[in-house]
Order: C-alpha cells, then structure tokens, then sequence
C-alpha cells in the first residue's frame, strides 16, 4: 500500500512539475505559490468538512506538522526557482535525489552501507554529475550553478518535509496535518511576499493551471504523508522519488526540450539507483 501511495504520487508530482516548468517562466514565483497554497488548503478543509467524523491532531504532531509544513514552502520555492532558470533533465535528478540524504541519515545513526549501497550513491552523484556537465553549453556557467544550487535546497528540505509528515501523521487525521502544513507554508509565503513586494497576478490562464497543480500537489502529500498508517511508509518516499524521471519524459514529449541518448541514460541509472537506496 505504502509503494502505490508513493507511486500515485509520483505521477501527480511528474505532472505538476512539467506545469511548474510552464509557469515559473511566466509568473511570479511567490504569487504562484500563494495561489498553490492557498488553493491546495482550499481543497483540503473541503475534504476536511465533508470526512466522517472530527479530525484531530495531538499536541505532539502539531510542531511537526508546522515545521514540516514551513520546510515545503521553502522546497517548492527552491524547486519553482530551478525550474526557472535550468533545465529539467538537471533539476529532476538532482530534487529526486533524497533517498540519498535518507541514506546518509541512517549512517550517522550507526547503520552501515554494503558495497552495493554505497555504488549505488556513487551511481547518483556521478549520473547527476553527468547531466550537469552535459547541460546546455550555452548556459551560462552562474545560471547552471544557481540551477544546481536552488535544486540542492528543494531536495534537502523535501527530504526533512517526508521525514516529519510521516512521524506526524502517527499523531492525528491525515487531513488536519496536511491543512496545518499548508496554512504554516501559505504563512511563510505571505510574509516572503510582504517583504520582498513582490505581488504580481498571473492571468486567468495561469490562474486555472495553479488549481490544477494545486490538485495535484495536495492528492501527492497526501499520498506520501498518508503512508505513515501503513507498514514500511518510507517504500511511499522512495517511489515518490522517482517523479523526476516522469517529468523528464513529460518535458521532452511536450515541451520538445533536447535530452541526448547519453543524458538519457544517466538519468536512468540516477533515478535507477535512487529506487535501490530507498528500497
């Protein structure tokens, strides 16, 4: 159950991406957001107000939900920020990469890797490497460091974002954590756009396509974080981790962005050895 979570996440996350692609180059980051947000939390005290029953959420999974909550905003800027100025076949690779740092958790808690594991996050920074070099020669070398740099960010902070969810959803209705998540997240983005200024309405068009990220970002968070009742929920992060692989396809079917045989098979064997690690 936690692996068809994760994978109906992941096809949610793939679309929404592509579309993050779409509206990153033709709208305000921070207002988009707050529109995703905004709707997302809409969608959800619907789903809230028509469940059976009163959700609840005790004390101990309220901080969680919050932090867990303020730490997605700040992923989804990182990741609407790469998508703005790099490539998708550079900035999936290296968002999906967080099974990496789940890894690298385990070790400093006294796990230790087999050989297989630690060829395996070899695979992933060496492919994403790969990708990196290989990347538009006409980019400019500060546009594809800040592309990598934003990218870093998302993943660390969607990595922290999984891990808290899932030891939040322990303590409460699914939906209430999800609502506090978005309100705290939607919080921080007003803040953002009270002190940057940086208010600018896209047009109805773009207006309609946030709902539907906003749609599909909420049904994927609450796919993931909903794994947290089931047995083994960390299989849901690590399907969910290959949404970058979809997105990557979607954007070279769509949006006819250029992906080499070789960049092709990078990306293969990074998302190839991300399913590994997370397994």
């Amino acid at each position: 159950m936690s692996a068809l979570l994760g994978l109906l996440a992941a096809l949610c996350w793939g679309i929404h991406d592509l579309c993050v692609r779409v509206v990153a180059q033709k709208a305000s980051i921070l207002t988009s957001l707050a529109f995703v947000f905004a709707f997302s939390l809409s969608f959800l005290i619907i789903a809230a107000v028509f469940q059976d029953g009163t959700g609840e959420m005790a004390t101990e999974g309220l901080s969680r939900a919050i932090l867990a909550g303020i730490l997605f905003a700040v992923a989804c800027y990182g990741l609407y920020r790469a998508f703005e100025i790099g490539p998708v076949r550079l900035v999936a690779p290296i968002v999906g990469a967080y099974p990496v740092l789940s890894t690298g958790w385990a070790i400093i808690n006294g796990s230790s890797l087999s050989a297989v594991q630690l060829l395996a996050i070899a695979v992933v920074l060496g492919g994403v490497s790969f990708v990196s070099v290989l990347s538009d020669d006409t980019r400019a070398t500060t546009r594809k460091r800040d592309t990598i740099m934003w990218s870093l960010l998302a993943c660390v902070c969607f990595f922290l974002t999984f891990a808290l969810s899932q030891s939040a959803a322990a303590y409460g209705d699914i939906l209430i954590l999800n609502i506090l998540m978005r309100l705290s997240g939607l919080v921080l983005i007003f803040g953002a756009l009270a002190v940057m200024r940086d208010v600018l309405f896209p047009d109805i068009r773009i207006i309609i396509l946030l709902a539907i990220m906003a749609g599909l970002d909420a049904l994927a968070l609450l796919s993931v974080s909903g794994a947290g009742y089931f047995p083994s929920p960390e299989f849901a992060s690590v399907v969910a981790s290959t949404f970058g692989l979809i997105t990557i396809v979607l954007a070279w079917l769509f949006l006819k962005e250029a992906l080499s045989l070789s960049q092709g098979i990078a990306v293969l064997c990074v998302f190839a050895a991300i399913a590994y690690l997370a397994n």
